[in-house]
């Protein structure tokens, strides 16, 4: 594929470009645009072919659907089922702007752009660039981040350029944008609204203007370590035991990770040793993705926070776990390749620093609430 970069001023774009990207969307291509959030993959939101094409150059797993830009309310109507009341409050104050809304899709749209319980997520863009783009369609676009999945969004449209080149065909360069957060995600399809992404648009602010408050996701707690394999499964499956059902969630993940392994036997044996099952856990690589969701990240070497830092990571819920309740510092040791002996130990130290830190962790989900 032929790709083509043109620098433009988004407030004020050539209309010869806008005509080109256009056109490029009507025949199932791809283009790459800055919003109000972080650069962008556009293509049309209508078209299975063109949206697949996304999913292929993000290496997307076809289960995550996108959500999709809009014009105007009117175009909102064609593509949902309703607008609840929670909803028509939410549009009147926060659109144009980044809020992305769940609401009952169509049965006509594309299954790419449906989730599992039937929703669409659409927005309309406060980027007057999207808003010049859109006025010559009659379709959404695709509103995913320029970005292959699992890695950070691309704020620098060189980096875009060289990430999706030959993949993309017409890419809008509209300078490096500032570091920001993506769009915030509320879903409506239930009986009462609930937070999905925190973003852009404060959770404070939403609850103001419904009235309300959100039904949000559990605290997320994230473990790293190197593998996946030893240090940060049996963190999370310590910490798990030290909190009734559903008030916490944990995930863990793995800085050099292979998809798919299960712990380590001598892991799987200390932790029987605790009364704690770590033998469903499969180890995966950490990705962008599951350190925006964290609301607290704890690792195991300064090692662990040199790889996350390397990634773009600017958040300020990033530890040390020997550093997060009482500032001792130093590394837990990996045991991988050591004897059962070591495990102990390593088991051990965590055991005992997450405890330890417990009651300000409890602390914490008692005030996400």
């Amino acid at each position: 594929m032929r790709s083509r970069r043109v620098r433009i001023d988004p407030l004020s774009p050539p209309s010869k470009v806008l005509d080109e990207a256009r056109e490029i969307v009507k025949k199932g291509g791809i283009i790459s645009l800055p919003t109000e959030t972080f650069y962008g993959l556009g293509a049309d939101g209508l078209n299975p072919l063109a949206i697949r094409k996304v999913y292929e150059a993000k290496m997307r797993e076809p289960s995550r659907p996108v959500s999709l830009l809009i014009k105007d309310r009117a175009h909102l109507f064609s593509l949902v089922e309703e607008v609840p009341p929670e909803g028509e409050k939410l549009i009147e104050s926060f659109w144009p702007g980044p809020l992305t809304l769940i609401l009952k899709a169509k049965p006509s749209l594309p299954k790419m752009v449906v989730s599992p319980s039937g929703g669409v997520g659409l927005r309309i863009s406060s980027s007057p660039l999207v808003s010049f783009l859109l006025r010559g369609l009659d379709v959404p676009l695709t509103a995913t981040s320029a970005n292959i999945s699992g890695a950070p969004p691309l704020q620098d449209p060189a980096e875009v350029y060289s990430t999706f080149k030959g993949k993309v065909n017409l890419f809008l360069d509209a300078g490096p944008l500032k570091d920001g957060l993506p769009s915030t995600v509320v879903d409506l399809i239930g009986p009462e609204p609930r937070l999905l992404r925190k973003g852009r648009i404060r959770l404070e602010d939403i609850e103001e203007i419904l009235g309300q408050r959100l039904q949000g996701p559990p605290f997320t707690v994230l473990f790293v370590c190197t593998g996946n394999m030893c240090r940060s499964p049996m963190a999370a499956g310590i910490l798990r035991s030290l909190f009734p059902p559903g008030q916490i969630r944990v995930i863990s993940a793995g800085t050099e990770a292979v998809k798919g392994l299960p712990p380590s036997e001598n892991a799987q044996m200390v932790m029987e040793e605790v009364g704690i099952d770590i033998s469903a856990h499969r180890s995966q690589p950490l990705r962008w993705g599951l350190l925006q969701e964290a609301d607290l990240i704890l690792v195991m070497e300064k090692g662990h926070l040199d790889s996350i830092r390397e990634m773009g990571f600017k958040g300020k819920n990033l530890y040390l776990l020997r550093d997060f309740a009482h500032g001792q510092g130093g590394d837990v040791p990996d045991p991988i390749g050591g004897d059962i002996d070591l495990y102990r130990e390593v088991l051990r130290m965590i055991k005992w620093e997450l405890e330890r830190s417990a009651p300000q962790l409890k602390e914490l989900v008692l005030w996400s609430k």
